[in-house]
């Protein structure tokens, strides 16, 4: 008797996550000294958005510890709230956010991360998102090649979406679709390893790679050029010192007037505090004296009244 049982054909043999598309070391290809810029515009319903938010993200160690992956970075982000007509209650202009550091970290083993929930779902399987009480799954869409390719994404992402509970099939299953206005999605991208490019309403629009012959630029700067100034930028934004070298005293010359308790504390190559003095409120620049001090490097330490600190190199000839 003939089977008429269908018959199975091995496509392709499995292979372990770590020979994946799926492996967080292939998704996060990341480095120290790497770049992300990622713009965050809300979904406007009748008429372009208010606001748009700039994130800079600088990678600053990626170690692998038993089985996993660990990167910290540091980071900066500006809201842009723009003149549009209809947009109410924020005055037009740019507010800057503080610098912040994060972490991220994977599993080399199951490919799990706290911070990116979707991984790994292989495309089909879904996972029940309890915060929801039950009315969203988190589906995985598996690998596709995007509309419209780019540096960033190359010509392969990795995809998941929302689905959304919208009510009860006639076999009296649940039923699940997309929204119209605003539905979830993430994207990875599988060939170029810059991680997400695509969470919510949060795009990768620039990035700074290192590659084996120098940076592998992708996107314009223009957006982010004055976020995660350096040092020398960030001290220059508050105050500058002249002379420097200086023989007898320098100036410390402040940006914006002094508040009510900051202080003014001068230490030399072996940390030991050789002078210090209040500023006083109101005042923009201040002398530091010099004479009787051996020639040589020294600090010269701004303390603010919230115990934020700023320091500049000052040599004494």
């Amino acid at each position: 008797m003939t089977s008429t049982a269908p018959q199975y054909v091995i496509r392709e043999l499995p292979v372990a996550l770590a020979g994946s598309p799926l492996s967080p070391d292939r998704l996060f290809d990341l480095h120290p000294g790497d770049l992300l810029g990622y713009e965050t515009t809300p979904q406007s319903v009748g008429g372009p958005p208010c606001t748009s938010t700039y994130t800079l993200r600088a990678m600053l160690t990626r170690q692998v510890v038993g089985d996993s992956l660990i990167f910290t970075y540091r980071q900066q982000s500006k809201v842009v709230n723009h003149r549009i007509s209809g947009c109410f209650g924020t005055p037009p202009g740019t507010v800057l956010g503080p610098v912040q550091t994060g972490r991220l970290a994977f599993s080399l083993r199951t490919g799990q991360s706290q911070q990116y929930e979707a991984l790994p779902l292989l495309s089909g399987e879904y996972r029940e998102l309890s915060r929801f009480a039950g009315s969203v799954v988190l589906v995985g869409l598996g690998l596709s090649q995007p509309t419209f390719p780019t540096c960033q994404s190359g010509n392969t992402i990795l995809g998941y979406e929302y689905l959304h509970r919208s009510g009860m099939a006639s076999n009296n299953t649940l039923s699940y679709g997309t929204i119209t206005d605003g539905n979830w999605f993430q994207h990875f991208a599988a060939e170029t390893g810059l991680g997400d490019i695509r969470t919510d309403e949060k795009t990768l629009q620039y990035s700074v790679k290192s590659g084996f012959t120098g940076p592998i630029i992708c996107g314009s700067n223009t957006n982010y050029a004055t976020l995660l100034p350096t040092r020398a930028a960030q001290v220059a934004a508050i105050a500058t010192l002249h002379p420097n070298p200086a023989a007898e005293a320098a100036t410390l010359t402040l940006v914006q007037p002094a508040r009510a308790g900051a202080s003014l504390r001068l230490t030399d190559a072996l940390g030991r505090a050789v002078w210090r003095a209040p500023v006083a409120a109101g005042q923009t620049a201040v002398s530091v004296p010099l004479v009787g001090q051996p020639a040589g490097l020294y600090l010269l330490h701004l303390t603010s009244p919230d115990g934020a600190t700023a320091t500049w190199k000052l040599t004494h000839e």
